[in-house]
């Protein structure tokens, strides 16, 4: 005789959706990750960041966080407090990620010659560097649409010191100069 199943294999399904949806919600809502195109993979392995002149392959890492509600909640379908767990679960899980990304972007930029050390610096000096060792793209109408991730005490520290007159003309000159360069290397050929 069959054991009789007490899953519930429609509610399974329900909650993998609400699940992804939620992480969904909050990953498009995040100052940093929100800004990132994702795409689903199915490799093990490596993924190769930069191919010189330092090789730089970071793996697929596991990333875990704990889902924890107690028994009480659930049994009362308190709503609440399982939104607040599903909340934990996908900070956690952002942390992680965030973390990771750093990383990456760190060992990335070491390897192809991207670092300017900003320490003890005055930081639009240190800008001025990170604009000319950067390799900067343009879109249609010229804008670079870079942006800075900095530590919330350093963003507020930057902004109690805004850059002087002369070095903002400098930076908008390095920028120009960057948006001349790449219209030129970029192909201008139309087929008709």
């Amino acid at each position: 005789m069959a054991r009789p199943s007490f899953r519930l294999h429609e509610y399974d399904s329900a909650m993998a959706r609400l699940m992804g949806e939620i992480r969904e919600g909050l990953l498009e809502h995040d100052p940093l990750l929100g800004k990132i195109r994702s795409e689903v993979v199915s490799h093990g392995g490596t993924t190769r960041q930069v191919t010189g002149p330092n090789v730089v392959e970071t793996p697929m890492v596991k990333s875990t966080a704990m889902f924890e509600i107690n028994k009480e909640a659930f049994l009362e379908t308190d709503t609440q407090k399982f939104a607040e767990s599903i909340l934990n679960l996908f900070e956690s899980f952002h942390r992680e990620q965030k973390k990771y990304l750093l990383e990456v972007v760190s060992k990335t930029t070491e390897a192809v010659g991207n670092v300017v050390d900003a320490h003890n610096r005055n930081f639009w000096d240190a800008y001025l560097e990170m604009i000319e060792t950067t390799e900067m793209q343009f879109d249609e109408h010229g804008n670079h649409n870079y942006q800075i991730v900095l530590h919330p005490e350093t963003a507020k520290k930057i902004q109690a010191t805004p850059p002087t007159e002369e070095q903002s003309k400098r930076i908008e000159e390095a920028i120009e100069r960057k948006r001349r360069e790449y219209y030129e290397r970029k192909p201008s050929r139309k087929l008709s």
